[in-house]
């Protein structure tokens, strides 16, 4: 599983790792409206935490689904 925090729109993902090409129909298990754009997410538990640059906010979410804990 990879984990990614940082985009242009501030989203957050979680994409299954392996395949070939573009994977993005089958491979993307979740998206989320929330991001940061600078550090890497921690994992513990279950559950991503991460700060947002932009909004100054802690974050956590559910690894397996996404949802804003």
């Amino acid at each position: 599983m990879v984990y990614v925090i940082g985009s242009p729109n501030g989203q957050a993902m979680a994409v299954r790792a392996g395949g070939k090409g573009d994977v993005s129909e089958t491979h993307i298990l979740w998206q989320a409206g929330k991001g940061s754009n600078v550090g890497s997410p921690v994992y513990h538990d279950g559950h991503l935490y991460f700060a947002n640059d932009a909004r100054g906010l802690a974050l956590c979410l559910n690894a397996k689904t996404g949802e804003i804990v």
